[in-house]
């Protein structure tokens, strides 16, 4: 059995109808929604003219990564075999599903190119990361170490992967992306396609592909990092060296505070690179520690 595993909450309702058709257009349509409702009145109603196979569960109160594990829990539950994460907001295009499962057949984990549109639903971006790595790369950890490309919008996995995330964040209420992949150390390899694409829609909440990095957004991410990595020392990750990337962001976020000058040099810099950046890898290209 193929899941397709999304989320649904009120800001994104305006998007559902979209989402929904994206997945009734999907060429392979043996899978079944699971959806986790987080706070939508009456959500069946947006479900009833769809002939998707779907199953709905309430979740209140939790965090949005308890929300996540609740689910994982679920489709664990199904005896699913494939797990194919969708966000509300994006689209799907139609081989999503199929070239998903066919790579899922020899790989762990899947991870597909993003092309970027508007929020209306207009293409600004077609396949955003080929023009940074091929069809069919495979990667690991080390890949992951300083930027991310998988996320619960474009990847899927194999199933029997979702014990081990309920193991390692047992008793944990909160996690993004990059630190659900990066808990599995080693044990996280993973194949890049685009010969399936997530439709990423723009809109103020997404980070990747901003014009222009501005103050706020380097801040962040310097601090977002050293917050990954203290997480990761937490978990006991020992895949690389936690302390040295600690250090490294902390000494940069410490000289951009003390000398405003470089920060505006470092960002007139990265903006200038023209690069199709990855999340949270802007800050790769800061040269200021030896």
């Amino acid at each position: 059995m193929t899941i397709v595993f999304s989320v649904i909450f009120p800001n994104n309702l305006i998007y559902f109808p979209d989402f929904l058709k994206s997945l009734e257009n999907q060429e392979d349509k043996k899978f079944k929604l699971v959806l986790l409702n987080d706070g939508v009145g009456n959500i069946e109603s947006y479900l009833k003219s769809t002939k998707l196979n779907f199953d709905i569960y309430d979740v209140a109160n939790m965090s949005p990564f308890e929300i996540r594990l609740f689910g994982f829990e679920k489709i664990i539950n199904m005896r699913a075999d494939f797990v194919i994460f969708a966000d509300t907001d994006d689209l799907l295009c139609p081989k999503r599903v199929l070239k998903s499962v066919e790579n899922l057949k020899q790989h762990s984990f899947v991870c597909n190119d993003i092309s970027l549109i508007s929020e209306n639903g207009l293409l600004i971006n077609d396949l955003y990361w080929s023009s940074r790595i091929s069809n069919k790369y495979e990667f690991g950890i080390q890949f992951i170490k300083n930027k991310n490309l998988v996320g619960l919008g474009n990847s899927a996995i194999r199933c029997d992967k979702l014990n081990l995330w309920l193991k390692i964040f047992s008793g944990i209420s909160k996690a993004n992306d990059w630190l659900l992949f990066s808990s599995l150390g080693n044990d996280f390899k993973a194949i890049f396609t685009n010969e399936c694409k997530t439709l990423y829609r723009q809109h103020n909440l997404n980070t990747i592909g901003k014009k222009k990095l501005n103050k706020d957004n380097l801040l962040e991410i310097l601090n977002s990092k050293i917050a990954h990595y203290d997480a990761l020392k937490k978990l006991n990750f020992n895949a690389y060296n936690l302390d040295e990337q600690i250090k490294y962001n902390q000494e940069i976020l410490q000289l951009f505070i003390t000398e405003l000058n470089l920060l505006d040099e470092q960002l007139i810099k990265i903006n200038s690179l023209g690069i199709n950046f990855f999340w949270w890898e802007e800050t790769n290209y800061i040269n200021l520690i030896k």
